[in-house]
């Protein structure tokens, strides 16, 4: 018997969407069920087994830039197997999104520097305003733009989680 706690793919602001499973399955178990799932099915994902981590993904020809993953961290409550669950994309992309954040911080703070010594000494902010406005700009097309993909990749997640909900029974 599955319980799945709130899942709010449409509404959520954040980019990794989280929820929570619970299952009377044990882990070996509950990877046991995915292997079993219909052929059909299995062409469809990719899975991937670490510990007490199951990663289900997008299968290789079918996956495009905005597929989902679906993190599964699964720990023994009892007499259930409480699932901790979390959609992300993939992880090579996530990790340039990520540096990509992390190069416009540096600038942001570079430039904040600079305009402050440039304050001091009374000379024109002029162009490190500019930057900060544009940086800013940029900030702002990243977030929008990995919300569009999420968006596009909506139906391979209502899959993946289609298929786990289908194996947690």
């Amino acid at each position: 018997m599955s319980k799945p706690t709130h899942f709010d793919f449409e509404n959520s602001v954040s980019l990794r969407v989280h929820f929570q499973l619970e299952t009377k399955k044990s882990f070996t178990a509950l990877v046991e069920s995915i292997k079993m799932l219909p052929v059909s099915t299995l062409k469809k994902i990719s899975l991937k087994v670490s510990d007490q981590h199951i990663w289900l993904g997008i299968a290789h020809k079918n996956k495009k830039m905005y597929s989902p993953n679906l993190h599964l961290e699964c720990k023994k409550v009892l007499n259930t197997t409480q699932i901790n669950a979390k959609f992300g994309p993939d992880p090579a992309l996530w990790t340039l999104f990520m540096f990509l954040h992390f190069g416009l911080g540096i600038t942001i703070i570079s430039t904040l520097i600079m305009m402050y010594a440039n304050f001091v000494l009374q000379k024109s902010i002029n162009f490190q305003i500019s930057l900060l406005i544009l940086c800013t700009c940029i900030w702002i097309a990243l977030y929008f733009y990995a919300r569009y993909n999420r968006n596009r990749g909506k139906k391979q997640a209502y899959f993946l989680l289609h298929t786990i909900k289908g194996v947690l029974k």
